[in-house]
């Protein structure tokens, strides 16, 4: 009979949630096996005991290099990447550069290019809040959005509506209720996403939140399988999928959050080589789901929307820079000058140099 030990605390909801799915996990496999709870504060008594298997939450964690031998198999779980880990030790952490991922394709969706990040002072003092903003920051840089301060009244001037990623449902709930204070509209000028699908943030909320879901359940259950295997790998991951859309930032039509996967993997693609069949393969669908769910939301097929996304790149290329067509072919994502000049004429109908020359001419320029 196996020895398992958990290190975790049982008084927050979200940790009981994950020794529920590790226990789950370890009972599906019908193996006998002893589980027991505790904390790193009894490791003293805790190294007096023989034990087969360890999990712990990194993110409580002080000492890793004691934890680690408690046990032959040792994973510790964390809601970031953590480091300087024992080389027997397998990690699974949260993947926290998929919440960008998930809201900024919400963003493009709405037609949203003014974006921001939000935490509120409780969270900014920790590790995983700072690898969200990080990640979120890098990745709409990257993607040619315009990143505003929220905290300032400037981010609101234009106009122009803001996408906001908050770092928790708590965070989230913070703003909201800020937003609320000053006047200012959520959704309709300000659309905020948080993360964790926090039943009780969302209930105490003046405006419902849409957030990125994290199962602990379901870290529980991967934690435990992933221990359990033979030659367990040394770093995994645990990537969150599912967006809830509630009034916080909606659509005025019903959404799709595998679209709203779709377009950020186009928008950040187009320049390259893809096929509707990568796009399938990162949102996990089969090509027939992806056609049938993206034509039923944009009344476009992907194909003809990657189509659009990089003829549009070389139209204002072609307007807004001196590059060659060669040059420009290449960025947008076409094999050579030649292909471009095919597509072109057959949807512009002149050629690429044709139509720089006509929108200069438009321009006042020679």
């Amino acid at each position: 009979m196996n020895k398992v030990l958990v290190l975790l605390d049982v008084m927050v909801f979200y940790d009981r949630e994950v020794f529920q799915g590790i226990k789950s996990s370890i009972n599906s496999r019908d193996e006998e096996a002893s589980i027991y709870i505790s904390s790193e504060s009894n490791l003293p008594q805790l190294k007096q005991e023989h034990w087969d298997i360890v999990i712990a939450d990194g993110d409580k964690l002080s000492d890793l290099e004691a934890v680690s031998h408690l046990a032959s198999k040792c994973l510790i779980y964390s809601s970031y990447q953590l480091s300087n880990v024992p080389a027997n030790v397998t990690t699974l952490a949260l993947k926290n550069e998929q919440f960008s991922d998930l809201a900024l394709g919400k963003f493009i969706e709405l037609d949203i290019n003014k974006v921001a990040f939000f935490e509120n002072e409780f969270d900014s003092t920790f590790e995983w809040s700072r690898e969200r903003k990080e990640a979120f920051v890098s990745k709409a840089r990257n993607l040619g959005f315009e990143l505003v301060d929220i905290n300032r009244a400037s981010a609101l001037v234009g106009g122009k509506k803001v996408g906001v990623l908050c770092s928790t449902d708590r965070s989230a709930r913070t703003l909201i209720q800020r937003l609320a204070d000053e006047n200012i509209m959520v959704p309709q000028q300000v659309s905020i996403i948080g993360i964790d699908c926090d039943p009780i943030e969302n209930e105490i909320s003046p405006i419902s939140i849409t957030s990125i879901d994290i199962s602990p359940f379901e870290i529980g259950k991967l934690a435990a399988n992933v221990i359990s295997s033979y030659r367990p790998a040394n770093n995994q991951f645990y990537v969150p999928w599912r967006l809830e859309e509630n009034d916080s930032c909606t659509s005025t039509e019903e959404s799709d959050c595998l679209v709203s996967r779709a377009l950020f993997f186009i928008y950040n693609n187009y320049q390259n080589s893809i096929k509707v069949t990568d796009v399938a393969r990162y949102c996990r669908v089969s090509r027939k789901t992806l056609d049938n769910r993206f034509f039923a939301a944009k009344n476009i097929t992907v194909h003809q929307y990657i189509a659009d996304q990089r003829l549009d790149k070389c139209k204002r290329l072609l307007k807004e820079t001196e590059q060659s067509v060669e040059d420009i072919a290449l960025q947008c994502g076409y094999p050579h000058q030649s292909y471009l000049y095919q597509v072109f004429r057959k949807n512009v109908d002149c050629t690429p140099l044709e139509y720089r020359k006509e929108h200069l001419l438009a321009h006042g320029a020679v």
